[in-house]
C-alpha cells in the first residue's frame, strides 16, 4: 500500500473508530468517561495529522503552486 493510501486509510479507520466508541453513549456519559474521551481525542488527532502528512508528501513531489495556502509554512 502506498504511503498516501495508508494516510487515507488512517483517516477512515479513525473516523470509524470514533463512531464505534460513541454508539449509544450520551454526551454526559462521554464527558464522565476519561478513557472514552481520551480515545476519541486521539482518533481526532490522527484525523488531523494524516492530511498534513499526505499533503506534505504530495507537495514534495508536485510542482510549485499546487498548495496556494502555504501548508506547513508560518503565516503572518
Amino acid at each position: 500500500m502506498s504511503r498516501d493510501r495508508a494516510y487515507l486509510a488512517d483517516i477512515v479507520l479513525a473516523g470509524n473508530a470514533i463512531r464505534r466508541f460513541l454508539i449509544g453513549v450520551s454526551f454526559e456519559a462521554f464527558e464522565a468517561n476519561e478513557e472514552k474521551y481520551e480515545a476519541v481525542s486521539r482518533k481526532f488527532e490522527i484525523i488531523g495529522e494524516a492530511p498534513l502528512l499526505l499533503w506534505g508528501s504530495s507537495r514534495r513531489s508536485s510542482p510549485a503552486g499546487i498548495f496556494p495556502f502555504g501548508l506547513g509554512r508560518k503565516t503572518e
